[in-house]
Protein backbone atom coordinates (compact mmCIF):
# COMPACT_ATOMS: atom_id res chain seq x y z
CA UNK A 1 0.00 0.00 0.00
CA UNK A 2 1.34 3.44 -0.94
CA UNK A 3 1.20 6.05 1.80
CA UNK A 4 1.49 9.82 1.69
CA UNK A 5 3.89 10.97 4.38
CA UNK A 6 5.00 14.03 6.29
CA UNK A 7 8.28 14.29 8.19
CA UNK A 8 8.67 15.65 11.72
CA UNK A 9 12.12 16.63 13.06
CA UNK A 10 13.07 18.26 16.37
CA UNK A 11 16.03 19.23 18.55
CA UNK A 12 15.81 20.27 22.18
CA UNK A 13 18.22 23.16 22.59
CA UNK A 14 18.74 26.44 20.84
CA UNK A 15 22.47 25.67 20.68
CA UNK A 16 21.77 22.51 18.67
CA UNK A 17 19.42 24.42 16.38
CA UNK A 18 21.94 27.19 15.77
CA UNK A 19 24.77 24.75 15.13
CA UNK A 20 22.50 22.75 12.79
CA UNK A 21 23.80 19.53 14.34
CA UNK A 22 20.83 17.22 14.26
CA UNK A 23 18.01 18.57 12.06
CA UNK A 24 19.75 17.98 8.68
CA UNK A 25 20.70 14.43 9.71
CA UNK A 26 17.13 13.65 10.75
CA UNK A 27 15.66 15.07 7.55
CA UNK A 28 18.20 13.31 5.36
CA UNK A 29 17.51 9.92 6.96
CA UNK A 30 13.72 10.41 6.95
CA UNK A 31 13.70 11.42 3.27
CA UNK A 32 15.81 8.41 2.33
CA UNK A 33 13.43 6.09 4.21
CA UNK A 34 10.36 7.54 2.48
CA UNK A 35 12.07 7.29 -0.91
CA UNK A 36 12.93 3.65 -0.21
CA UNK A 37 9.30 2.91 0.68
CA UNK A 38 8.03 4.82 -2.36
CA UNK A 39 6.07 7.29 -0.22
CA UNK A 40 5.75 10.87 -1.50
CA UNK A 41 6.62 13.48 1.19
CA UNK A 42 3.85 16.08 1.42
CA UNK A 43 5.51 18.40 3.94
CA UNK A 44 8.29 18.65 6.50
CA UNK A 45 7.66 20.04 10.00
CA UNK A 46 10.67 21.21 12.03
CA UNK A 47 10.73 22.42 15.67
CA UNK A 48 14.20 23.77 16.43
CA UNK A 49 15.22 24.30 20.04
CA UNK A 50 12.07 23.09 21.83
CA UNK A 51 11.53 20.33 24.37
CA UNK A 52 9.49 17.18 23.69
CA UNK A 53 8.22 17.07 27.28
CA UNK A 54 5.09 19.02 26.32
CA UNK A 55 2.98 19.75 23.24
CA UNK A 56 3.92 23.43 23.30
CA UNK A 57 5.61 23.21 19.89
CA UNK A 58 4.36 25.37 17.00
CA UNK A 59 5.17 23.04 14.12
CA UNK A 60 4.01 19.97 16.03
CA UNK A 61 0.63 21.62 16.62
CA UNK A 62 0.45 22.66 12.94
CA UNK A 63 1.09 19.05 11.96
CA UNK A 64 -1.63 17.72 14.28
CA UNK A 65 -4.12 20.32 13.01
CA UNK A 66 -3.33 19.45 9.38
CA UNK A 67 -3.89 15.76 10.16
CA UNK A 68 -7.17 16.15 12.03
CA UNK A 69 -8.70 18.89 9.86
CA UNK A 70 -7.49 17.19 6.65
CA UNK A 71 -5.73 20.34 5.51
CA UNK A 72 -3.19 18.07 3.81
CA UNK A 73 -3.68 14.61 2.35
CA UNK A 74 -1.33 12.34 4.35
CA UNK A 75 -1.69 9.24 6.52
CA UNK A 76 1.84 8.68 7.90
CA UNK A 77 4.10 10.80 10.12
CA UNK A 78 7.75 9.77 9.81
CA UNK A 79 10.19 10.50 12.67
CA UNK A 80 13.80 9.49 13.21
CA UNK A 81 12.99 8.08 16.65
CA UNK A 82 10.05 8.27 19.03
CA UNK A 83 12.08 10.60 21.29
CA UNK A 84 11.85 13.21 18.50
CA UNK A 85 8.07 12.88 18.70
CA UNK A 86 7.60 12.95 22.51
CA UNK A 87 9.46 12.46 25.77
CA UNK A 88 6.30 12.22 27.84
CA UNK A 89 4.46 8.89 28.09
CA UNK A 90 0.98 10.29 28.70
CA UNK A 91 1.17 13.00 26.02
CA UNK A 92 2.74 10.56 23.56
CA UNK A 93 -0.09 8.06 23.92
CA UNK A 94 -2.76 10.78 23.94
CA UNK A 95 -1.64 12.27 20.63
CA UNK A 96 -0.97 8.85 19.06
CA UNK A 97 -4.58 7.83 19.66
CA UNK A 98 -5.85 11.23 18.55
CA UNK A 99 -3.98 10.88 15.27
CA UNK A 100 -5.14 7.28 14.82
CA UNK A 101 -8.75 8.46 14.93
CA UNK A 102 -7.86 10.76 12.03
CA UNK A 103 -6.36 7.81 10.13
CA UNK A 104 -2.74 8.89 10.68
CA UNK A 105 0.00 6.62 12.09
CA UNK A 106 3.46 7.48 13.43
CA UNK A 107 6.47 5.53 12.17
CA UNK A 108 10.00 5.65 13.59
CA UNK A 109 12.65 4.71 11.02
CA UNK A 110 15.01 3.43 13.75
CA UNK A 111 12.49 1.69 16.04
CA UNK A 112 10.23 -0.67 14.12
CA UNK A 113 8.01 -2.51 16.60
CA UNK A 114 5.24 -3.60 14.24
CA UNK A 115 1.51 -3.56 14.95
CA UNK A 116 -0.65 -5.35 17.47
CA UNK A 117 -0.48 -5.54 21.29
CA UNK A 118 3.25 -6.37 21.33
CA UNK A 119 4.09 -3.32 19.24
CA UNK A 120 1.93 -1.05 21.45
CA UNK A 121 3.64 -2.43 24.58
CA UNK A 122 7.12 -1.81 23.17
CA UNK A 123 6.20 1.74 22.14
CA UNK A 124 4.94 2.49 25.65
CA UNK A 125 8.09 1.01 27.23
CA UNK A 126 10.32 3.11 24.95
CA UNK A 127 8.20 6.22 25.68
CA UNK A 128 8.51 5.61 29.44
CA UNK A 129 12.26 5.15 29.10
CA UNK A 130 12.54 8.36 27.00
CA UNK A 131 10.63 10.27 29.68
CA UNK A 132 12.82 8.86 32.46
CA UNK A 133 15.98 9.62 30.49
CA UNK A 134 14.81 13.17 29.80
CA UNK A 135 13.99 13.79 33.46
CA UNK A 136 17.37 12.46 34.58
CA UNK A 137 19.18 14.60 32.02
CA UNK A 138 17.21 17.67 33.11
CA UNK A 139 18.06 17.01 36.75
CA UNK A 140 21.80 16.82 36.05
CA UNK A 141 21.73 19.84 33.72
CA UNK A 142 19.87 21.91 36.33
CA UNK A 143 22.38 20.92 39.02
CA UNK A 144 25.23 22.05 36.77
CA UNK A 145 23.50 25.32 35.91
CA UNK A 146 22.80 26.08 39.59
CA UNK A 147 26.45 25.51 40.42
CA UNK A 148 27.40 27.77 37.50
CA UNK A 149 25.08 30.52 38.80
CA UNK A 150 26.40 30.19 42.38
CA UNK A 151 29.88 30.90 41.03
CA UNK A 152 28.58 34.11 39.48
CA UNK A 153 28.42 32.95 35.87
CA UNK A 154 25.45 33.51 33.56
CA UNK A 155 23.20 30.77 32.17
CA UNK A 156 21.46 31.34 28.87
CA UNK A 157 20.69 34.69 27.27
CA UNK A 158 21.57 37.90 29.09
CA UNK A 159 18.53 39.98 30.15
CA UNK A 160 17.87 43.25 28.33
CA UNK A 161 20.34 45.90 29.46
CA UNK A 162 23.18 43.42 29.89
CA UNK A 163 25.56 41.47 27.67
CA UNK A 164 27.41 38.22 28.29
CA UNK A 165 31.18 38.76 28.58
CA UNK A 166 33.59 35.81 28.37
CA UNK A 167 35.90 35.51 31.40
CA UNK A 168 37.80 32.38 30.31
CA UNK A 169 37.29 28.66 29.93
CA UNK A 170 36.64 25.96 32.48
CA UNK A 171 37.45 22.73 30.72
CA UNK A 172 35.77 22.86 27.33
CA UNK A 173 33.15 25.43 28.35
CA UNK A 174 33.36 29.18 27.91
CA UNK A 175 32.35 30.90 31.17
CA UNK A 176 30.51 34.23 30.96
CA UNK A 177 29.43 36.98 33.35
CA UNK A 178 26.85 39.75 32.99
CA UNK A 179 28.06 43.25 32.18
CA UNK A 180 25.93 46.39 31.45
CA UNK A 181 25.43 46.80 27.72
CA UNK A 182 26.45 50.33 26.60
CA UNK A 183 23.51 50.53 24.17
CA UNK A 184 20.76 48.87 26.21
CA UNK A 185 21.52 49.97 29.78
CA UNK A 186 20.59 53.65 29.04
CA UNK A 187 17.13 52.42 27.97
CA UNK A 188 16.69 50.69 31.33
CA UNK A 189 17.85 53.88 33.06
CA UNK A 190 15.27 55.82 31.01
CA UNK A 191 12.44 53.52 32.17
CA UNK A 192 13.23 54.02 35.83
CA UNK A 193 13.67 57.77 35.38
CA UNK A 194 10.25 58.11 33.71
CA UNK A 195 8.58 56.43 36.69
CA UNK A 196 10.58 58.42 39.26
CA UNK A 197 10.06 61.89 37.77
CA UNK A 198 6.60 62.72 39.12
CA UNK A 199 5.08 65.99 37.77
CA UNK A 200 4.44 68.73 40.39
CA UNK A 201 0.65 68.44 39.96
CA UNK A 202 0.18 64.93 38.71
CA UNK A 203 0.71 61.23 39.18
CA UNK A 204 3.74 59.10 38.22
CA UNK A 205 3.67 57.57 34.76
CA UNK A 206 2.23 54.08 34.52
CA UNK A 207 3.87 51.27 32.56
CA UNK A 208 1.71 51.95 29.50
CA UNK A 209 2.69 55.61 29.45
CA UNK A 210 6.35 54.60 29.87
CA UNK A 211 6.03 52.18 26.91
CA UNK A 212 4.44 54.93 24.81
CA UNK A 213 7.26 57.36 25.68
CA UNK A 214 9.90 54.76 24.76
CA UNK A 215 8.17 54.27 21.41
CA UNK A 216 8.12 58.03 20.85
CA UNK A 217 11.88 58.11 21.50
CA UNK A 218 12.38 55.18 19.07
CA UNK A 219 13.71 52.82 21.74
CA UNK A 220 13.13 49.18 20.79
CA UNK A 221 13.86 45.67 22.04
CA UNK A 222 16.59 43.49 20.56
CA UNK A 223 14.23 42.15 17.93
CA UNK A 224 13.39 45.68 16.77
CA UNK A 225 9.87 45.66 18.20
CA UNK A 226 8.47 48.31 20.53
CA UNK A 227 8.30 47.70 24.26
CA UNK A 228 4.88 46.63 25.51
CA UNK A 229 3.51 47.52 28.94
CA UNK A 230 4.26 43.94 30.03
CA UNK A 231 7.88 44.27 28.90
CA UNK A 232 8.30 47.51 30.84
CA UNK A 233 6.66 46.08 33.96
CA UNK A 234 8.89 42.99 33.86
CA UNK A 235 12.07 45.10 33.63
CA UNK A 236 11.00 47.55 36.35
CA UNK A 237 10.23 44.68 38.74
CA UNK A 238 13.38 42.65 38.10
CA UNK A 239 15.99 42.83 40.92
CA UNK A 240 18.72 42.04 38.38
CA UNK A 241 19.01 45.74 37.58
CA UNK A 242 19.96 46.59 41.15
CA UNK A 243 22.60 43.85 41.26
CA UNK A 244 20.73 40.67 42.36
CA UNK A 245 20.28 38.25 39.45
CA UNK A 246 17.98 35.35 40.38
CA UNK A 247 18.34 31.94 38.72
CA UNK A 248 15.98 28.95 39.10
CA UNK A 249 13.06 31.14 40.17
CA UNK A 250 10.44 29.31 38.06
CA UNK A 251 10.04 25.81 36.69
CA UNK A 252 10.94 25.66 32.99
CA UNK A 253 8.26 23.03 32.28
CA UNK A 254 5.35 23.91 34.62
CA UNK A 255 6.09 27.70 34.64
CA UNK A 256 5.36 27.76 38.37
CA UNK A 257 7.24 29.88 40.86
CA UNK A 258 9.63 27.79 42.97
CA UNK A 259 10.21 28.22 46.73
CA UNK A 260 12.82 30.85 47.57
CA UNK A 261 14.98 28.13 49.13
CA UNK A 262 15.65 26.82 45.60
CA UNK A 263 16.61 30.21 44.13
CA UNK A 264 20.23 30.99 43.31
CA UNK A 265 21.10 34.68 43.68
CA UNK A 266 24.21 35.95 41.90
CA UNK A 267 25.72 39.38 42.39
CA UNK A 268 26.01 41.29 39.10
CA UNK A 269 26.94 44.90 38.21
CA UNK A 270 23.97 47.16 39.02
CA UNK A 271 22.45 49.47 36.42
CA UNK A 272 20.10 51.07 38.98
CA UNK A 273 21.11 51.93 42.55
CA UNK A 274 19.30 49.73 45.13
CA UNK A 275 17.68 52.80 46.75
CA UNK A 276 16.24 53.94 43.42
CA UNK A 277 15.04 50.43 42.58
CA UNK A 278 13.28 50.16 45.96
CA UNK A 279 11.64 53.57 45.50
CA UNK A 280 10.29 52.57 42.07
CA UNK A 281 8.82 49.36 43.56
CA UNK A 282 6.92 51.48 46.06
CA UNK A 283 5.53 53.64 43.23
CA UNK A 284 4.46 50.56 41.27
CA UNK A 285 2.73 49.09 44.32
CA UNK A 286 0.92 52.37 44.92
CA UNK A 287 -0.39 52.33 41.33
CA UNK A 288 -1.41 48.67 41.41
CA UNK A 289 -5.13 48.61 40.42
CA UNK A 290 -5.66 45.58 42.68
CA UNK A 291 -4.74 47.62 45.77
CA UNK A 292 -5.38 51.23 44.75
CA UNK A 293 -8.76 52.88 45.14
CA UNK A 294 -10.38 54.12 41.97
CA UNK A 295 -9.55 57.67 40.93
CA UNK A 296 -12.25 60.36 40.97
CA UNK A 297 -14.13 58.48 43.69
CA UNK A 298 -15.67 61.76 44.83
CA UNK A 299 -16.89 62.62 41.34
CA UNK A 300 -17.65 59.51 39.27
CA UNK A 301 -17.74 59.76 35.49
CA UNK A 302 -21.37 59.75 34.36
CA UNK A 303 -20.83 57.85 31.10
CA UNK A 304 -18.03 55.48 32.12
CA UNK A 305 -18.30 52.12 30.27
CA UNK A 306 -20.91 53.68 27.96
CA UNK A 307 -19.11 56.28 25.83
CA UNK A 308 -17.36 54.83 22.76
CA UNK A 309 -15.16 56.29 20.03
CA UNK A 310 -16.97 55.66 16.73
CA UNK A 311 -13.68 55.69 14.78
CA UNK A 312 -12.22 52.56 16.43
CA UNK A 313 -14.87 51.32 18.88
CA UNK A 314 -12.61 51.94 21.89
CA UNK A 315 -13.95 53.08 25.24
CA UNK A 316 -13.88 56.81 26.01
CA UNK A 317 -11.99 57.44 29.24
CA UNK A 318 -11.57 60.58 31.30
CA UNK A 319 -8.62 62.88 30.73
CA UNK A 320 -7.94 66.10 32.60
CA UNK A 321 -6.10 69.32 31.86
CA UNK A 322 -4.94 72.32 33.89
CA UNK A 323 -4.64 70.25 37.08
CA UNK A 324 -8.17 68.91 36.77
CA UNK A 325 -9.86 72.18 35.79
CA UNK A 326 -10.88 70.76 32.41
CA UNK A 327 -12.20 67.24 31.95
CA UNK A 328 -12.59 65.45 28.62
CA UNK A 329 -13.77 62.11 27.31
CA UNK A 330 -10.99 60.84 25.02
CA UNK A 331 -10.52 57.62 23.03
CA UNK A 332 -8.66 55.17 25.29
CA UNK A 333 -6.96 53.44 22.34
CA UNK A 334 -5.42 56.71 21.23
CA UNK A 335 -4.59 57.70 24.79
CA UNK A 336 -2.70 54.41 25.19
CA UNK A 337 -1.26 53.68 21.75
CA UNK A 338 -1.54 57.01 19.92
CA UNK A 339 -2.04 56.68 16.13
CA UNK A 340 -1.42 52.92 16.28
CA UNK A 341 -4.52 52.54 18.42
CA UNK A 342 -6.82 55.02 16.69
CA UNK A 343 -6.05 57.10 13.61
CA UNK A 344 -9.03 59.45 14.05
CA UNK A 345 -9.68 59.73 17.81
CA UNK A 346 -12.74 61.41 19.29
CA UNK A 347 -12.47 63.89 22.18
CA UNK A 348 -15.27 65.89 23.78
CA UNK A 349 -15.72 67.92 26.95
CA UNK A 350 -17.20 65.92 29.81
CA UNK A 351 -19.91 68.44 30.69
CA UNK A 352 -20.93 68.83 27.03
CA UNK A 353 -21.34 65.09 26.39
CA UNK A 354 -23.08 64.45 29.71
CA UNK A 355 -25.50 67.32 29.03
CA UNK A 356 -26.26 66.15 25.47
CA UNK A 357 -27.07 62.62 26.61
CA UNK A 358 -29.15 63.50 29.65
CA UNK A 359 -31.10 66.27 27.88
CA UNK A 360 -31.86 64.06 24.87
CA UNK A 361 -33.17 61.25 27.05
CA UNK A 362 -35.17 63.45 29.40
CA UNK A 363 -36.61 65.96 26.90
CA UNK A 364 -37.06 63.84 23.76
CA UNK A 365 -36.90 60.08 24.36
CA UNK A 366 -38.93 60.19 27.58
CA UNK A 367 -41.62 62.54 26.28
CA UNK A 368 -45.00 60.85 27.07
CA UNK A 369 -46.24 60.39 23.48
CA UNK A 370 -42.91 58.98 22.32
CA UNK A 371 -42.70 56.73 25.38
CA UNK A 372 -46.04 55.19 24.50
CA UNK A 373 -44.90 54.30 20.96
CA UNK A 374 -41.64 52.82 22.24
CA UNK A 375 -43.38 50.76 24.91
CA UNK A 376 -45.89 49.36 22.43
CA UNK A 377 -43.04 48.11 20.23
CA UNK A 378 -41.13 46.76 23.24
CA UNK A 379 -44.11 44.82 24.62
CA UNK A 380 -44.78 43.22 21.22
CA UNK A 381 -41.09 42.31 20.89
CA UNK A 382 -41.04 40.76 24.37
CA UNK A 383 -44.06 38.64 23.56
CA UNK A 384 -42.26 37.37 20.46
CA UNK A 385 -39.17 36.59 22.56
CA UNK A 386 -41.34 34.70 25.07
CA UNK A 387 -42.57 32.47 22.25
CA UNK A 388 -38.95 31.60 21.43
CA UNK A 389 -37.87 31.44 25.08
CA UNK A 390 -37.28 27.65 25.42
CA UNK A 391 -35.03 27.49 22.35
CA UNK A 392 -33.24 30.74 23.19
CA UNK A 393 -32.78 29.64 26.81
CA UNK A 394 -31.03 26.43 25.72
CA UNK A 395 -28.70 28.39 23.41
CA UNK A 396 -27.83 30.93 26.10
CA UNK A 397 -27.15 28.23 28.71
CA UNK A 398 -24.78 26.47 26.28
CA UNK A 399 -22.95 29.74 25.74
CA UNK A 400 -22.75 30.36 29.50
CA UNK A 401 -21.32 26.87 30.03
CA UNK A 402 -18.68 27.62 27.39
CA UNK A 403 -17.82 30.92 29.13
CA UNK A 404 -17.53 29.12 32.48
CA UNK A 405 -15.02 26.71 30.92
CA UNK A 406 -12.97 29.52 29.33
CA UNK A 407 -12.81 31.49 32.59
CA UNK A 408 -11.85 28.36 34.52
CA UNK A 409 -9.03 27.61 32.07
CA UNK A 410 -7.83 31.21 32.31
CA UNK A 411 -7.72 31.01 36.12
CA UNK A 412 -5.84 27.71 35.91
CA UNK A 413 -3.28 29.26 33.54
CA UNK A 414 -2.69 32.09 36.04
CA UNK A 415 -2.36 29.71 38.98
CA UNK A 416 0.09 27.50 37.07
CA UNK A 417 2.14 30.54 36.06
CA UNK A 418 1.62 30.04 32.33
CA UNK A 419 0.25 33.58 32.03
CA UNK A 420 1.29 36.56 34.15
CA UNK A 421 -1.58 38.00 36.17
CA UNK A 422 -0.39 41.51 35.28
CA UNK A 423 -0.63 40.94 31.52
CA UNK A 424 -2.89 43.85 30.45
CA UNK A 425 -4.12 42.25 27.24
CA UNK A 426 -4.98 38.97 29.00
CA UNK A 427 -6.70 40.81 31.88
CA UNK A 428 -8.85 42.70 29.37
CA UNK A 429 -9.94 39.52 27.61
CA UNK A 430 -10.72 37.83 30.93
CA UNK A 431 -12.80 40.83 32.04
CA UNK A 432 -14.77 40.69 28.76
CA UNK A 433 -15.53 37.01 29.40
CA UNK A 434 -16.72 37.78 32.93
CA UNK A 435 -18.87 40.68 31.74
CA UNK A 436 -20.52 38.56 29.04
CA UNK A 437 -21.20 35.80 31.58
CA UNK A 438 -22.82 38.26 34.01
CA UNK A 439 -24.99 39.62 31.21
CA UNK A 440 -26.03 36.13 30.17
CA UNK A 441 -26.97 35.29 33.77
CA UNK A 442 -29.34 38.27 33.79
CA UNK A 443 -30.94 37.31 30.47
CA UNK A 444 -31.31 33.67 31.49
CA UNK A 445 -32.95 34.70 34.76
CA UNK A 446 -35.37 37.00 32.95
CA UNK A 447 -36.36 34.23 30.50
CA UNK A 448 -37.08 31.82 33.35
CA UNK A 449 -39.49 34.09 35.19
CA UNK A 450 -43.20 34.09 34.45
CA UNK A 451 -44.60 36.36 31.75
CA UNK A 452 -44.55 40.07 32.67
CA UNK A 453 -47.91 41.78 33.19
CA UNK A 454 -48.27 45.31 31.81
CA UNK A 455 -50.89 47.80 32.90
CA UNK A 456 -52.75 49.64 30.10
CA UNK A 457 -50.77 52.40 28.38
CA UNK A 458 -53.09 55.23 29.38
CA UNK A 459 -52.23 58.93 29.03
CA UNK A 460 -52.11 59.31 32.83
CA UNK A 461 -49.73 56.35 33.17
CA UNK A 462 -47.48 57.76 30.46
CA UNK A 463 -47.31 61.15 32.21
CA UNK A 464 -46.41 59.52 35.54
CA UNK A 465 -43.85 57.21 33.97
CA UNK A 466 -42.28 60.08 31.99
CA UNK A 467 -41.96 62.16 35.17
CA UNK A 468 -40.30 59.27 37.00
CA UNK A 469 -37.78 58.72 34.21
CA UNK A 470 -36.91 62.41 33.91
CA UNK A 471 -36.39 62.60 37.68
CA UNK A 472 -34.08 59.58 37.47
CA UNK A 473 -31.97 61.29 34.80
CA UNK A 474 -31.61 64.64 36.58
CA UNK A 475 -32.08 64.12 40.33
CA UNK A 476 -29.83 62.52 42.90
CA UNK A 477 -26.08 62.00 43.09
CA UNK A 478 -23.89 61.16 40.11
CA UNK A 479 -23.54 57.47 41.05
CA UNK A 480 -27.31 56.95 41.10
CA UNK A 481 -27.77 58.82 37.79
CA UNK A 482 -25.01 56.75 36.22
CA UNK A 483 -26.80 53.58 37.32
CA UNK A 484 -29.97 54.67 35.55
CA UNK A 485 -28.08 55.60 32.40
CA UNK A 486 -26.42 52.17 32.30
CA UNK A 487 -29.85 50.64 32.75
CA UNK A 488 -31.37 52.34 29.71
CA UNK A 489 -28.33 52.70 27.42
CA UNK A 490 -26.11 50.11 25.78
CA UNK A 491 -23.59 52.60 24.39
CA UNK A 492 -23.00 56.27 23.60
CA UNK A 493 -21.15 56.44 20.27
CA UNK A 494 -19.25 59.71 19.83
CA UNK A 495 -19.03 60.58 16.14
CA UNK A 496 -17.40 63.54 14.43
CA UNK A 497 -20.50 65.79 14.41
CA UNK A 498 -23.10 63.87 16.37
CA UNK A 499 -23.62 61.52 19.29
CA UNK A 500 -25.53 58.27 18.76
CA UNK A 501 -27.38 56.73 21.70
CA UNK A 502 -28.02 52.98 21.51
CA UNK A 503 -30.54 51.77 24.06
CA UNK A 504 -32.96 48.94 24.73
CA UNK A 505 -36.69 49.29 24.49
CA UNK A 506 -36.96 46.19 26.66
CA UNK A 507 -35.44 48.07 29.58
CA UNK A 508 -38.16 50.72 29.38
CA UNK A 509 -40.77 47.99 29.32
CA UNK A 510 -39.14 46.38 32.35
CA UNK A 511 -39.23 49.69 34.24
CA UNK A 512 -42.86 50.27 33.28
CA UNK A 513 -43.87 46.78 34.40
CA UNK A 514 -42.40 47.54 37.83
CA UNK A 515 -44.72 50.55 38.05
CA UNK A 516 -42.08 53.16 38.90
CA UNK A 517 -43.41 56.24 40.62
CA UNK A 518 -41.86 59.71 40.51
CA UNK A 519 -41.73 59.94 44.32
CA UNK A 520 -39.89 56.61 44.63
CA UNK A 521 -37.33 57.58 42.02
CA UNK A 522 -36.76 60.98 43.60
CA UNK A 523 -36.18 59.29 46.94
CA UNK A 524 -33.48 57.16 45.36
CA UNK A 525 -35.35 53.85 45.59
CA UNK A 526 -34.13 52.00 42.51
CA UNK A 527 -36.64 49.16 42.48
CA UNK A 528 -35.90 46.58 39.80
CA UNK A 529 -32.71 48.29 38.63
CA UNK A 530 -30.11 45.67 37.59
CA UNK A 531 -26.39 46.40 37.80
CA UNK A 532 -25.70 45.03 34.31
CA UNK A 533 -27.62 45.82 31.16
CA UNK A 534 -28.69 42.62 29.35
CA UNK A 535 -27.51 42.58 25.74
CA UNK A 536 -30.81 41.52 24.18
CA UNK A 537 -32.88 42.69 21.27
CA UNK A 538 -34.65 45.98 20.70
CA UNK A 539 -31.54 48.13 20.38
CA UNK A 540 -32.73 51.48 19.07
CA UNK A 541 -30.17 54.15 18.18
CA UNK A 542 -31.24 57.74 18.48
CA UNK A 543 -28.86 60.49 17.36
CA UNK A 544 -28.41 63.57 19.52
CA UNK A 545 -27.25 66.40 17.25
Amino acid sequence: MTHRAVIYARVSTGRQAEADLSIPDQLRADRAYCAQQGWPVVREYVDAGVSAKSDNRPEFQNMVDDAIKKNLDFDVIVVHSYSRYFRNLFESEFYRRKLLKAGVTIISITQGFGDGPEGDLMRQIIAAFDEYSSNETSKHVLRTMKENAEQGFVNGIAPFGYRSVSVGKRGHRDKKRLDPDPKESPVVEKMFSLVENIPPHGDPLGVRAVAAELERCNYTKRNGRCFSATDVHKILRSPTYMGRHIFNKTSSTEKKKKPESEWVIAQVPAIIEPERWTAVQAILRARNPMTTKARFTGRPTLLSNLARCSACGGAMTLRTGKSGTYRYYVCSNYNRLKARGCSNPRMIREDLLDGLVVDHLADIMFEPARLRAILQDAIKAEQAIRDEAPRELARLERRKSDLDSQISRAHKAIIEGKIADDDDEFAGKLQNLRTERTQLQGIIASLKVSETKYSPLTAQKMREFSAALRAAMRAGDARTRRGYLKFFLASVNVKEREVELCGHKGMLAHAYANDWQAEAVSAGLRRGLPSVLPQVSNGSPAAAQ
